[in-house]
């Protein structure tokens, strides 16, 4: 089986992972929201998430 987990590390130093891409993304959209309060793209997530 092929593990995709995906990992974001926001420039605040938490670590975001997720099982796809869609996962990693909403918790990386929720994390800029809640924390940051601003909103991030699908787009702008991805960007930054890599293989875990």
């Amino acid at each position: 089986m092929v593990d995709t987990s995906k990992v974001i590390e926001c420039p605040c130093g938490v670590i975001l992972e997720g099982k796809g891409d869609d996962a990693v993304v909403v918790k990386a959209q929720e994390h800029a929201r809640e924390v940051h309060e601003m909103e991030l793209t699908s787009e702008q997530a991805l960007a930054m998430a890599r293989p875990a």
